[in-house]
């Protein structure tokens, strides 16, 4: 079935409270609070509802020591028409609804067409493990089509660190230089892609 929404993840950023840089081989750039920006247009004139928007958590594991970067400010996106902001807290093995962030921001379901595109912005926040995770967004049209997209970063999926455990401080072992932003590919803009295919 022909996927009747263009998904576009144009940025995925460290979140507001920091870069983490985790003790691994190579070291992975993430956060406690990852943001995931990504927007969302129909192929014509003709309105696709939006009407849920989950993260699934589709792995976890221990915290692993890491290195709080600080004042890490990474490149901000432009261009962009106002976003709808959602969080989600991250529960390993479990699919959960992604909630508004802001009092009086739009609730799902939302249309979209060609012309009017919808921007979203998701901070995924995990508690007390490491958790990688995905978004998946429901959509149905006037003519009675439901399917599912999923929204990723480029077929891998998002990492968020737990905000209970702290970062040490100290550089891990597997960072031979001082992180930079735009060093990591977590922290700079992505190039544009479209995510086409759906689950029904």
């Amino acid at each position: 079935m022909e996927m009747p929404v263009v998904v576009e993840v144009r940025y995925v950023e460290p979140g507001p409270v920091g870069v983490i840089v985790v003790d691994d081989d190579p070291p992975l750039l993430t956060s406690p609070e990852r943001l995931v920006e990504f927007s969302v247009a129909g192929l014509d004139a003709r309105p696709v509802a939006l009407v849920e928007l989950r993260a699934v958590a589709v792995g976890s594991r221990q915290p692993r020591p890491a290195y709080r970067v600080p004042d890490a400010d990474p490149p901000l996106p432009v261009e962009w028409p106002e976003a709808l902001d959602y969080s989600v807290d991250l529960v390993p093995g479990e699919a959960r609804v992604a909630e508004v962030a802001w009092r009086g921001d739009p609730e799902l379901p939302v249309p979209v067409t060609v012309a009017e595109p919808r921007r979203f912005t998701v901070v995924g926040r995990p508690e007390h493990v490491e958790v990688e995770w995905r978004l998946e967004l429901d959509w149905t049209t006037s003519d009675g089509r439901r399917g599912t997209v999923t929204i990723d970063d480029g077929g891998r999926p998002f990492h968020s660190y737990p905000h209970s455990t702290r970062a040490t401080g100290r550089r891990p072992r597997t960072c031979t230089r001082s992180w930079r932003p735009g060093a990591g590919r977590s922290a700079r803009p992505a190039p544009e892609r479209s995510t086409r295919g759906a689950r029904t």
